[in-house]
């Protein structure tokens, strides 16, 4: 039934289905004939365009033959050997010329040369050679570098270029130039309106009309021309054409254009054609289209019928379906009334739940307000505690350490050992717990200073390296020259974190080393992200057990805590406060192997602080360092290689002993030797009695490197004749004032009969006038002890109203002040000291807190009363000698000594001196007019390439003071020109040329004239 009621579509279908089987066939014989068309145009385009490319080629080639002529090598050859114009030169470009000529007489097309003129270019630009002079050609300099055709509309020229080369570098340049009308033989020239027209045009979109060409293009439509997609057939308006300058393209008709770049010449060929010329004898698509719109006719009204047939059966079945549905909606009307009442229901219930909410919120604001005074409870007690604790603290460990330095018994010593090792271990605990209290409080606050990175991992090391000697470990530190030197932060709670990591790793190894490593991972601008390492080979954590241990108090497992001690809460509190500084920590472990704990930190750059250079003495001097500790010999050889100093290594002594041997053998001596005291075999001390044993003279200066000093090194140092003993780990300026003091003494170095040790070096201070003020009699007696043995002149005051009658402008250097003390507090005190101040702010003193309170409120509190630092107890021996350097002592000003430039020429090539000494003479005033003129005018572009260039220069002098002047010129003028100042360089130059002056006079040059030829040029960089 349903085919019968369709029959009129059916019909109309199969009809539609022949109709464009036939249609089909017809379109695709048309495509095939366009195709057919099209294909046979481009590729007549192609083949034009490639007759074009290969007169580039050979013009190209042409050029480059001339370019490799033997005649232009043998000027080039001669020019190296500095022959001059007058002395064989113009010979040489004679026989170039001749060369160039017979090359335009040789090239020629039916019966005319292919150049007009030659040109050879120096590789400064200015013309040697020039056949058929004219106007001038202008060739940059990477024109002058690359073989490449370039197309002069202008001056209807067509110029080639190649670069001539000697010794692998372009020397000179090679020109040709020919007639534009040479491309015209290439082109089909057809009468003016017929359909078809050839044009060149350039890549900057311009016709190329040569010689026997008509017609013409304006710019705007040679520029859409030149855009064309290549090798394409491409129809263009009429419009477009209408601009054209000849009327015989615009009036043709329909346009169809094709275009094909020549390779190796800037220029395309485009070839127009009319439609009519193309696909003239191709049936009309139109008319096809026309036809095909037949059967689709016939469909529409099939359609048209059985959709007017369809709308009847639909339309009855509509009014059913209405039916239906009323019926549906008069029973959803009843499920919606049963609904409603429902919700209503639920609203009620709603309404009662919203009041038992309110009473809940008013109950949870009583609970936290209860919460926060037992939270403001703790924190009073956890203060209470912290000074009540501190106090007796502070002065059992001071004075254990006094005792520790005074003569005692081995028995007594062990004693007084654990006393002082229980009580850290105490300390330890006190601070980790209230460290912890802080962290589950939020009140754990970070501060962001100035530190020195180096000059803190020295510090924070000292401590755990005598850890490190009782177990008879190797500990190194290391860090990477790439790290910043001053950076923004809280050093504090760094060296929380990194003393936490380096006290676990010495109690959990027995064996082997521990190090610890600094390295930047990376940096932009002011910001920059560090890594600490810190690895041992100790017992190793096992992988499942690794997250673990950074929870709050857990270590591997309990036979751990009771094996080795602790809390638990060190590592925790290290990952917090990781997290608070904006950084990460993890950990790499196996078992039996080691551990290693990687802590990420990022940091603001600091304002660098110019660190003083190493002596110029050190600069050149010869080292051995001796060391069976592969990672201790690299680092120590960075850091000498660093200031200038030629390093060799040897793992053991007998190694040493040998180069020893043979550097005297060489006349080559070390100027010193670097000893590590424990090496298996023979020691540090064996191989000194040994090099000096051997008397030879000059005998090399020795220093000592120990893991822990012992009882009787200092006298066998003294025996032996080594000049300095410092334990490990050892800081960047430790090791640096000792190979100064060692290798460049000066009147306030240490005397030779002197052992410099770690104190030595920093004992080269003043005695300040320290007052005390403190109400602890143990304390007292411990302050008074403690600064007198260091130097200093203690006064005591038992309370803070003491410390105000005993104050006096310039009576003390510095103040340092307790907090809680009866009848006026330290807060109280100094509030006082800093309002009598007011009438001589010139005359401020230091003052520093000195409390047990160690709380960040309570900081904050004696910021506020004008303390300007706080100290918490125990005393930390090391920041307090800090605090005091910081205040009283000054470094000498050390004037340094004029350099002997003459004895730095007589260690220079003579050779190099006597051909650019007297160049450099006379050259010299001018450059150092140019930098002061670049100075003045901050030019500072200017200014470091002539910072550079004079530095290579005044290297060839070996003057190195003018050569570091120099060089922080250069580096100030990257940064800004505010800092610059040529005063030092004025005096340093005018003295280097004085003394190279003299030189030249007492050794003058060989006849052949070295000296005289080279005041010809100029050196430079």
């Amino acid at each position: 039934m349903r085919l019968h009621a369709r029959w009129p579509t059916f019909v109309a279908v199969v009809f539609c289905i022949y109709s464009w089987l036939l249609l089909w066939n017809a379109f695709s014989s048309h495509t095939q004939l366009k195709v057919a068309a099209d294909v046979r145009i481009v590729a007549d385009n192609v083949r034009r365009a490639a007759a074009l490319a290969d007169f580039a080629v050979d013009r190209l080639n042409g050029t480059a033959e001339l370019a490799d002529a033997p005649e232009i090598q043998s000027f080039l050859v001669n020019k190296a050997l500095g022959m001059s114009l007058k002395y064989g030169l113009n010979a040489n470009l004679e026989a170039i010329e001749v060369r160039f000529r017979q090359q335009m007489e040789k090239k020629q097309v039916r019966g005319e040369p292919i150049y007009n003129r030659i040109l050879l270019y120096d590789n400064e630009g200015q013309v040697l050679v020039d056949l058929s002079p004219g106007e001038p050609i202008s060739l940059d300099k990477p024109s002058r570098e690359a073989t490449q055709l370039t197309i002069s509309a202008e001056n209807r020229q067509i110029v080639a270029a190649a670069p001539v080369i000697y010794k692998e570098e372009v020397a000179g340049t090679v020109v040709t130039l020919g007639d534009l009308g040479q491309l015209s033989k290439y082109l089909i020239f057809s009468p003016t309106g017929k359909p078809y027209q050839e044009l060149l045009i350039t890549d900057k979109g311009e016709d190329l009309k040569i010689f026997g060409q008509d017609f013409g293009v304006d710019r705007r439509v040679a520029g859409v021309l030149k855009s064309l997609p290549e090798n394409q057939l491409v129809s263009m308006s009429e419009d477009l054409l209408a601009a054209a300058s000849d009327e015989s393209i615009a009036n043709v008709g329909e346009q169809i254009a094709v275009r094909t770049a020549v390779s190796g010449m800037p220029l395309s060929l485009v070839t127009l054609f009319s439609e009519e010329y193309v696909y003239g004898h191709i049936t009309s698509r139109l008319y096809l289209y026309l036809v095909s719109v037949v059967p689709l006719l016939v469909l529409l009204a099939a359609e048209v019928y059985e959709r007017m047939s369809l709308r009847a059966e639909r339309l009855q079945k509509h009014v059913l379906e209405s039916d239906r549905r009323s019926s549906v909606l008069q029973e959803l009307n009843a499920s919606l009334s049963a609904e409603i009442q429902q919700r209503e229901a639920v609203e009620r219930e709603l309404r009662e739940k919203s009041h038992q909410l309110e009473e809940m919120a008013g109950n949870l604001k009583v609970s936290v307000l209860r919460a926060e005074d037992a939270s403001r409870a703790k924190s009073d007690f956890l203060a209470s505690m912290s000074h009540e604790i501190r106090t007796p603290m502070n002065g059992i460990m001071g004075m254990t350490d006094l005792a520790l330095e005074t003569e005692l018994t081995d028995e007594q010593r062990e004693y007084l050992s654990i006393v002082k090792s229980s009580s850290e271990g105490l300390l330890t605990i006190i601070n980790d717990v209230l460290d912890f209290s802080k962290i589950e409080a939020g009140k754990l606050s970070l501060e962001s200073i100035s530190f020195d990175v180096s000059g803190l991992i020295a510090t924070l090391v000292k401590p755990i390296a005598l850890q490190v000697h009782q177990k008879e470990l190797e500990m190194v530190t290391d860090v990477d020259a790439s790290v910043p030197r001053q950076l923004l932060g809280d050093p504090g709670r760094l060296r929380q974190v990194l003393i936490n990591l380096l006290s676990n790793a010495v109690k959990f190894t027995e064996k082997g080393e521990i190090l610890l490593r600094v390295e930047l991972l990376y940096r932009q601008g002011q910001h920059a992200t560090l890594q600490f390492t810190v690895s041992d080979t100790g017992i190793g954590i096992p992988k499942e057990k690794q997250e673990a241990i950074f929870s709050a108090f857990t270590q591997e497992d309990t036979s751990t805590t009771r094996r080795y001690g602790g809390t638990g809460l060190g590592l925790t509190i290290a990952s917090h406060l990781l997290h608070l500084m904006g950084g990460t920590i993890r950990v790499e472990s196996e078992v039996g192997k080691g551990s290693a704990f990687y802590a990420t930190v990022p940091f603001e750059v600091a304002p660098s602080r110019n660190d003083a250079p190493a002596s110029e003495n050190l600069f050149g001097k010869r080292v051995l360092i001796v060391d069976d500790n592969r990672v201790n010999r690299r680092i120590l050889a960075r850091n000498l290689v660093l200031w200038g100093m030629d390093v060799a290594q040897a793992e053991d002594g007998p190694t040493a002993l040998r180069m020893h041997a043979a550097s005297v053998a060489d006349d080559k001596r070390f100027d010193l030797v670097l000893l590590d005291y424990h090496m298996p075999g023979m020691d540090g001390f064996e191989v000194a009695r040994r090099i000096k044993e051997s008397r030879e003279e000059p005998s090399p200066v020795l220093m000592m490197l120990s893991s822990g000093g012992a009882r009787g090194d200092a006298d066998r140092c003294r025996e032996l004749g080594i000049g300095a003993y410092l334990t490990k780990p050892i800081a960047q300026d430790e090791l640096k004032a000792s190979l100064e003091s060692l290798l460049s003494p000066t009147e306030n170095s240490a005397p030779h009969d002197q052992l410099i040790t770690r104190h030595s070096l920093r004992e080269n201070g003043t005695s300040l006038r320290i007052l005390v003020a403190e109400d602890n009699l143990v304390n007292q007696n411990l302050m008074l002890k403690l600064l007198g043995k260091w130097g200093h002149l203690p006064t005591i005051a038992n309370n803070g109203r003491e410390a105000v009658e005993l104050w006096a402008p310039d009576k003390y250097d510095i103040i340092l002040m307790d907090i809680q003390m009866p009848e006026m507090d330290g807060l109280e005190a100094t509030r006082v000291i800093r309002s009598s101040e007011k009438k001589h702010p010139e005359k401020r003193t230091p003052i520093y807190a000195l409390s047990a309170a160690a709380l960040p409120e309570d900081q904050q509190r004696g910021f506020e009363a004008g303390v300007d630092g706080y100290l918490t107890k125990p005393l930390d021996r090391q920041q307090l000698q800090d605090v005091f350097s910081r205040s009283g002592f000054k470094a000498d000003v050390k004037v340094r000594p004029r350099y002997d430039y003459r004895a730095a020429l007589r260690r220079a090539d003579p050779e190099i001196v006597g051909i650019i000494g007297s160049a450099f003479v006379d050259q010299a005033p001018a450059d150092l007019a140019a930098l002061h003129e670049a100075t003045r005018l901050a030019d500072r572009e200017t200014v470091q390439r002539l910072a550079h260039s004079m530095k290579g220069l005044v290297g060839n002098f070996c003057a190195l003071p003018l050569q570091q002047l120099l060089d922080v010129v250069e580096r100030q003028s990257r940064s800004g020109m505010a800092e610059i100042s040529l005063a030092e360089i004025d005096g340093e130059l005018a003295e280097l040329c004085r003394c190279i002056d003299t030189y030249l006079k007492e050794n003058p040059s060989d006849p052949s004239g070295h000296v005289e030829q080279a005041g010809q040029f100029r050196v430079s960089d």
